[in-house]
């Protein structure tokens, strides 16, 4: 559609304000500020713009039917979501009267820094947001009776046995063998073992 309109607007008089509003339609990437734009021309038509008018006003309404289906979809996802999120934490409460997690604030790690450029983990972060680590952990604070925060630094390179730390690339190696005594670990289960550890006093902060 933004070609369509891009060739329109080479051959056609428009008014300033409209030029203006359409400046940079090539780089835009928002479906809403196109939208936009096209509701303020319905209220300001211009001489002999009915055919290329119809064409973004049938466009503005597939894409409002198509972002209220996205709405309504994403609704019903975080509500289920959040439901099993509550499950989760019940069952937990049941079982235990504390639960021991990393000192971790989720909406920080999410962020991409100001200064780096887009790349796959953009997608990682986007389903961060989606799963919403932070809403599962406030749903498990409000189930048990306690919360124990513990420092997350190193806690999946830090064995569980031997507790030497030991840095590798644990985004390519889940799986780990320590170095200093053998032990073979997945690095999940490794990292909830340290958290118990720190808790129970077991094993000394780094």
């Amino acid at each position: 559609i933004k070609v369509t309109l891009g060739a329109w607007l080479e051959s056609a008089t428009v008014p300033e304000w409209l030029r203006a509003s359409l400046e940079f339609l090539p780089l835009w990437r928002s479906q809403q500020r196109l939208a936009r734009v096209i509701l303020d021309w319905r209220d300001n038509r211009i001489s002999g713009d009915d055919a290329i008018f119809q064409e973004m006003n049938e466009w503005r309404k597939k894409d409002r039917h198509l972002y209220d289906w996205q709405e309504n979809d994403r609704t019903r996802a975080i509500r289920r979501r959040d439901y099993l999120y509550r499950v989760f934490a019940d069952n937990l409460a049941k079982h235990y009267a504390t639960v021991v997690v990393e000192n971790a604030n989720w909406a920080i790690l999410q962020r991409r820094p100001p200064d780096e450029a887009p790349s796959s983990d953009d997608l990682v972060r986007r389903y961060a947001r989606i799963a919403a680590v932070g809403r599962l952990r406030q749903y498990i604070k409000e189930a048990v009776f306690e919360l124990a925060p513990k420092p997350a630094e190193w806690t999946t390179q830090r064995c569980g046995k031997c507790h030497k730390q030991e840095p590798f690339d644990a985004a390519t190696e889940l799986v780990h063998t320590c170095s200093h005594c053998g032990h073979v670990y997945d690095q999940d289960e490794n990292a909830a073992k340290i958290l118990l550890g720190l808790w129970e006093g077991r094993i000394e902060p780094i």
